[in-house]
């Protein structure tokens, strides 16, 4: 993993950095820049090649013909290869969507864990990604242990005959 810094016109921005592989390091050799698209808050990095602006992550994968490229994570400065994919646009608009789901998922309930005291707190699970909490009563029964999103716990689910 190498990391090549990015230029920007406002001064307190300055320090932004582009993560490649280093297979990519190549790249470092343009003058890179960040690119902020209208509407969105996801930055990229650009270069000039032959009076043409060109973004970084369609040098490092290539473009395909009516498919566009995703950011897995969602960081438009992450251009690792392994972060990279080849979507079409209704497949990237998705992943993008769920992202921004799951960011405002978290937002959401850091603030309800904050709002509760120490004491009423409920036991807090670490699922991959996200952070899972019994709050309250599932399907009308008071949990009496907490088990892990997805797995099935006998008091909290009816029988399935």
């Amino acid at each position: 993993m190498a990391e090549i810094p990015l230029r920007w016109r406002s001064p307190k921005n300055q320090g932004l950095i582009a993560i490649v592989d280093d297979e990519d390091l190549h790249l470092a050799d343009h003058p890179w820049y960040v690119h902020r698209v209208k509407g969105s808050l996801t930055l990229y990095a650009k270069t000039r090649i032959s009076k043409r602006w060109v973004f970084m992550h369609h040098l490092i994968v290539g473009r395909r013909r009516k498919l566009e490229v995703d950011h897995e994570d969602g960081d438009g400065l992450n251009n690792r290869r392994g972060n990279l994919r080849h979507v079409t646009h209704t497949e990237n608009l998705q992943a993008a969507f769920q992202r921004r789901r799951e960011r405002e998922f978290d937002a959401w309930f850091e603030e309800q864990m904050q709002k509760l005291s120490d004491e009423s707190r409920p036991k807090i699970l670490q699922k991959p990604g996200r952070l899972v909490a019994s709050l309250g009563k599932v399907r009308g029964k008071t949990p009496t242990k907490t088990s892990w999103c997805g797995q099935e716990d006998s008091n909290l689910h009816p029988s399935r005959d």
